[in-house]
């Protein structure tokens, strides 16, 4: 089976745990995992898009990382520092670098992430519900610059579309057992 088919398939799967009673959590690390595993690289994230009293910011809620003394689980990246960033990635809806630590629209995250992380490459998705943003999926490299190629672009963002999907239907079944 193709890369790209097993890691929907993956999707799909963890969906399924999301009407268990800690499924959301379960989810978001299956999800991690499975972009893990798809992309072979050294991290795959999930993040949220919050408002906060300063502003928006993206908290990391899971993480998977083949080294797990480095993982971004709980950081928080505020609009207001990282502003470059931010524009880019919420026109572009995707945000490649083949090499982060020199990259002008992540000159702000390399002192506070990046190189913290060992992070030299990242390809970020943002995805969403209804056209509201609601998050976005990473992938990262470390140790060496990585060039992503337009087929790990288009099954990224396949996934965030499916990842924003499997979420509206989540929140959406929440709402409905709350009423009842």
């Amino acid at each position: 089976m193709p890369a790209s088919h097993e890691l929907m398939s993956e999707l799909r799967a963890a969906a399924d745990v999301l009407s268990s009673p800690d499924g959301l959590l379960r989810y978001r690390q299956l999800v991690a995992e499975a972009l893990h595993k798809r992309f072979q690289c050294s991290m795959a994230s999930l993040w949220v898009l919050k408002d906060g009293a300063q502003g928006c910011y993206l908290l990391c809620v899971a993480a998977f990382s083949e080294d797990p003394a480095l993982s971004a689980a709980g950081v928080e990246l505020h609009e207001a520092d990282f502003q470059a960033y931010f524009d880019a990635l919420i026109n572009a809806k995707v945000y490649s670098s083949p090499n982060a630590q020199e990259d002008p629209h992540l000159i702000s995250l390399r002192d506070n992430y990046l190189v913290p992380q060992g992070v030299q490459a990242l390809l970020d998705v943002a995805f969403q519900i209804n056209g509201q943003p609601l998050g976005v999926l990473c992938i990262e490299q470390r140790d060496t610059p990585r060039i992503w190629s337009k087929i790990d672009e288009v099954d990224l963002r396949t996934a965030a579309s499916v990842i924003g999907i499997s979420i509206a239907r989540y929140r959406n079944a929440e709402q409905h057992s709350s009423v009842a």
